[in-house]
């Protein structure tokens, strides 16, 4: 049950912002989710250890940054 309501929770969110994130932040959320990925295989593999969490933040500054730098 929990995890229908937060996966839910999520996609409801997701819609909502759909007509927010395009173009240049839709491509910057993407490429931090990859290095974020990146990262975590790092550390599933005992290769480095990342600290994936420290760089939640960048899921929401990067495209508000893509933004902002399209408003120039």
């Amino acid at each position: 049950m929990t995890v229908l309501v937060v996966q839910g929770a999520l996609t409801l969110g997701a819609t909502l912002l759909e007509d927010v994130l395009r173009g240049e932040a839709l491509s910057a959320m993407t490429s931090t989710g990859g290095v974020l990925i990146i990262a975590i295989a790092l550390k599933l593999l005992d290769l480095k250890d990342v600290k994936v969490g420290n760089f939640l933040p960048a899921l929401v500054l990067a495209p508000a940054l893509a933004g902002l730098v399209s408003l120039l």
